[in-house]
């Protein structure tokens, strides 16, 4: 009878053990290792902590949905929030929807020497140059901003090499990013920070895109936003600029349509 005791024991302790296993959450990495998409799948590995399993390591995201599709244990990503537009290779099913992680305001800024482009008018009303990073979505409603704003503006979009040299070198008034670099002053940033500087609604224009910011989601097979957002490891994260991001898939799903509707236009 002791015999059986211990071996039903032994056999429940196996069974916790697997269960317990397959009860980690992996998390799938498919971009340039230290880039940006990168650390927020390290920083979604650190808040789940315990629950944490082991990275997925492949390449394009387009690879890393069908990793998620496929997984028979939990698996998670963080997603560029564009990558959900409908019809995109990397768009995935509502159901892989886990909510949004983060958010940065985009800011609008000059070099800090540069009294012209101090100039609030000069911004409104100058024949002005502005550099926007070479992405063919988010520069559609970067663009519909500015010359919201200022129709006489010239938007010149550059590869991300020559986008950083660009303010620095003269060749453009402003640049448009999410991170202001050391040397600049910002005009105006596309939302509420508590900077002293003007939100993009100040300037009381007609475009739907004064407050717009570059942002990531959660896909994947289980549920950690909350997890995610609650843990110390978000709370001590680097990427502060990337604040905590919460909206529904239909706010996502409407903010990324209005988008893509201008782009079809």
């Amino acid at each position: 009878m002791k015999k059986l005791v211990v071996l039903t024991v032994a056999i429940m302790a196996m069974f916790t053990s697997v269960a317990m296993a397959t009860d980690k959450i992996n998390v799938v990495k498919y971009s340039r290792a230290g880039g940006l998409t990168d650390r927020m799948n390290e920083n979604i590995a650190a808040a789940l902590g315990d629950n944490f399993g082991e990275f997925i390591q492949v390449k394009g995201c387009a690879a890393a949905k069908k990793v998620i599709e496929s997984s028979s244990t939990p698996t998670v990503a963080a997603w560029q929030t564009e990558y959900l537009v409908n019809d995109g290779k990397c768009a995935v099913d509502k159901n892989l929807f886990q909510g949004t992680l983060a958010s940065a305001p985009y800011y609008i800024c000059h070099m800090a020497d540069n009294a012209q482009a101090a100039d609030i008018n000069f911004f409104k009303n100058g024949d002005i140059k502005v550099a926007l990073w070479d992405s063919a979505f988010w520069s559609v409603p970067q663009t519909d901003f500015i010359q919201s704003v200022n129709p006489k503006a010239k938007v010149i979009t550059y590869k991300s090499k020559p986008f950083k040299t660009a303010l620095p070198s003269g060749e453009v008034d402003y640049k448009m990013s999410t991170i202001p670099k050391d040397g600049e002053a910002c005009v105006a940033v596309l939302g509420e920070t508590n900077e002293g500087i003007p939100s993009g609604k100040s300037f009381g224009t007609d475009s739907n895109f004064a407050e717009l910011g570059y942002s990531y989601s959660i896909v994947g097979t289980t549920d950690v936003q909350k997890t995610v957002h609650s843990s110390d490891a978000w709370a001590n994260r680097k990427d502060t600029k990337y604040q905590t991001w919460t909206a529904s898939y239909s706010e996502t799903q409407s903010f990324l349509n209005e988008i893509v509707s201008k782009m079809t236009n």
